[in-house]
């Protein structure tokens, strides 16, 4: 943030590292801004040039000049432009977020950017650029959002002053540009809108701007000091805790809002060092493909021009390794496709048709790899793959069977039971659908993550993949065969010997044609 020109443009083109984006999947870039680019001529009339010049940074400033000669002569204002123009052709949306006022690395609980108030976050001179943001991209369509502020914190935090500023910000930025969305956030890092309960916000008289409000949120694994519980608990205890706690801060509120939600932040450590990160990622996977959430990965950027005063230093949560075109993860977009997928489309009350819309039915979801279950060609037995591959399920009930759409068939245990192996047959795809191994139920019964039939014995059985999976801390998403093998981690707080996430299978309600 210190040179006020979007990352990268030392590594590639702006036009290739936009349209990369567009190829992996990403239909809109969370842009951020600082205040004081747009209200004091000081930092917003430097070139990019001189911006550059003025942070030592002469080496950085020659691969710009390899890379965007255009950009060099430019300011940074309209660097930012060309960028987003970049975008806009490449068919990617832009929401401008307001990430701080002084340009800095964000995000210090006593860094002066926090809150309403603090030394370098006067809340006139806040409005003013929101004013003067809003107002330069109007007309432009790549535009569709301006983000209020990133991850309001530290100890001045008050609601009055929330809802006083927020109220004034998103009349703001309608003033100045009706066309685009206002993104809202909580408190706390973004993570919490609890308040909201106890009083709605509403920007003005009318209900017109409520919606052009979009309540965004961010959540991590470390979120509210929560990072060493995905390590010493077992990941579905603390997924269902987290995931509640989410619901009561965010999830909640912005329903009683009546008001789309947009988790502007989530990532992980792509170096997979983490046990936390890599047992988050899941729970994650859960919560935005059962609610079909709109989201943004921090991050794109491979490296920072500076950052902690380290030249080219490395994002380790950045998706792009350091060629800025190559993925760190060579999986990624393998793993991602199903959250990327719009599942659910609205079916007008008056009863129309819409051609996107059909009857609902289920994808079996596994979100610690991201695949998806599809019967193989033959219909004979399933596997795991990408989720551009997923078959249709039909589900009514616990105890019943889930049942290929379109077909007589249903899903079998393979009825390997024990802790699984090599040899562990296959789940199998069957005409017969009324005996136990073709009946399926969603344990445990507080938190449904595991799909199980009864065997004989009575001991229940759950979908699994990957043969050694307590012992593996991140599988690779390939296709795969799909088992069934004794259920690990039903109960308690307490799970130290079973990762129980390779049996995560989720019942994923879509009516997408």
């Amino acid at each position: 943030m210190e040179s006020m020109v979007p990352e990268g443009l030392n590594k590639q083109p702006v036009d290739v590292i936009a349209s990369r984006i567009a190829a992996l999947g990403f239909n809109c870039v969370r842009l951020t801004w600082a205040t004081f680019m747009f209200t004091n001529s000081t930092y917003g009339q430097r070139t990019v040039t001189d911006s550059f010049l003025g942070l030592g940074l002469n080496k950085t400033l020659v691969e710009i000049a390899a890379h965007n000669p255009s950009l060099l002569s430019l300011t940074v204002l309209d660097a930012q432009k060309a960028v987003v123009d970049a975008l806009g052709k490449a068919g990617v949306m832009v929401v401008l977020d307001n990430h701080v006022s002084l340009p800095q690395w964000c995000c210090a609980e006593n860094d002066g950017n926090g809150f309403f108030g603090d030394i370098y976050f006067d809340p006139k001179v806040w409005k003013r650029g929101l004013r003067i943001v809003a107002g330069r991209y109007r007309g432009n369509p790549a535009v569709v959002g301006v983000g209020l502020r990133n991850e309001l914190r530290g100890p001045h935090q008050s609601q009055p002053v929330w809802y006083q500023n927020v109220k004034r910000g998103v009349r703001a930025i309608h003033k100045a540009n009706p066309d685009v969305l206002a993104m809202v956030s909580g408190m706390s890092y973004g993570t919490d809108l609890s308040f909201l309960l106890q009083k709605p916000l509403h920007p003005d008289n009318s209900t017109s701007l409520e919606k052009k409000i979009v309540y965004e949120a961010h959540w991590y694994s470390f979120t509210n000091g929560k990072h060493n519980d995905w390590s010493n608990f077992s990941p579905t205890w603390v997924c269902a805790d987290l995931t509640a706690t989410f619901e009561k801060m965010i999830g909640a509120p912005v329903a009683a809002m009546n008001a789309p939600l947009f988790i502007g932040e989530f990532g992980i450590d792509f170096r997979a060092l983490n046990r936390g990160d890599l047992r988050f990622l899941p729970c994650f996977n859960k919560l935005a493909a059962e609610r079909d959430l709109d989201w943004a990965i921090w991050a794109l950027q491979a490296t920072y021009y500076r950052r902690n005063d380290i030249v080219d230093m490395e994002e380790t949560f950045g998706v792009l390794d350091q060629t800025w075109y190559q993925t760190k993860d060579l999986n990624f977009m393998t793993k991602y496709r199903l959250l990327q997928d719009t599942l659910q489309v609205v079916v007008p009350s008056t009863g129309t048709t819409t051609n996107n819309a059909a009857s609902q039915y289920y994808i079996i979801y596994h979100p610690w790899t991201g695949l998806c279950l599809q019967a193989s060609k033959d219909q004979s037995t399933v596997q795991l793959s990408d989720c551009k591959d997923r078959s249709r399920w039909s589900y009514e009930s616990e105890g019943t069977p889930i049942k290929l759409v379109g077909t007589n068939l249903c899903l079998r245990s393979s009825g390997g039971g024990g802790g699984g192996g090599g040899n562990t047959p296959p789940a199998t795809l069957s005409s017969n659908c009324t005996d136990l191994p073709s009946k399926w139920s969603q344990v445990p019964s507080g938190f449904k993550v595991q799909i199980a039939t009864t065997d004989e014995a009575g001991a229940l059985q759950c979908l699994d993949y990957y043969a050694n999976s307590t012992n593996s801390s991140s599988p690779t998403p390939t296709s795969a065969s799909v088992f069934t093998r004794q259920c690990v981690c039903l109960e308690g707080k307490l799970c130290y010997d079973s990762n129980p996430q390779s049996q995560w299978f989720l019942l994923i309600s879509s009516n997408i044609a």
